[in-house]
């Protein structure tokens, strides 16, 4: 719900304002502004829409200019959309760091997964499902501090795959174990 902007927010925002006007500056006229001789203006003339994108300091004169300044009111669209372009980048970014980092422990998991199994199955010949199951799970999180059991269980199953060069059968106490897939 949005509400008019208090003396508080005005406080709270003043600095980065000033800050993001290369100074205590009216926004349009771009001349100075006195300590008392200013406003907050809302560029889309909504005094409830307080997002700081939305915020620029003005003269009250400039101010009611916008009104019938067709200049002006350019302005304040463009600033508008230049900000809208800004926050959309920065969600992009933020976006594509989240998605980058998921794709990495992914990638580890795989790699680790196949890198478990090369080892065990070329020492040992084979290794029991749970164990091979969990005990990549504690080694993810050992090393990486992630990795989940359905992940692992993924990549266990996807390199048992009939394409994989695993495969999984049920040893003589009927307990699923991991072996090296017979090449023909």
């Amino acid at each position: 719900m949005f509400s008019y902007l208090r003396a508080k927010k005005k406080q709270e925002i003043l600095p980065k304002l000033i800050e993001m006007q290369g100074g205590f500056r009216c926004f349009y006229c771009k001349k100075y502004l006195d300590g008392t001789d200013y406003i907050y203006e809302h560029l889309d003339g909504d005094r409830q829409h307080n997002d700081i994108g939305n915020i620029r300091l003005a003269h009250q004169g400039c101010n009611i200019k916008k009104i019938h300044s067709a200049e002006y009111q350019v302005m304040a669209k463009d600033e508008l959309e230049k900000e809208s372009e800004k926050c959309l980048k920065e969600r992009k970014n933020e976006d594509s760091e989240h998605y980058t980092t998921e794709i990495e422990i992914n990638i580890q998991c795989r790699n680790y997964t196949k890198k478990f199994l090369d080892e065990h199955i070329a020492t040992d010949g084979s290794i029991l499902y749970s164990d091979a199951l969990w005990s990549i799970v504690n080694d993810l999180n050992e090393k990486y501090n992630h990795g989940s059991e359905q992940a692992v269980r993924r990549y266990l199953n996807a390199l048992c795959s009939m394409t994989g060069k695993y495969m999984i059968i049920k040893n003589d106490d009927g307990k699923r174990e991991i072996v090296r897939r017979n090449q023909n």
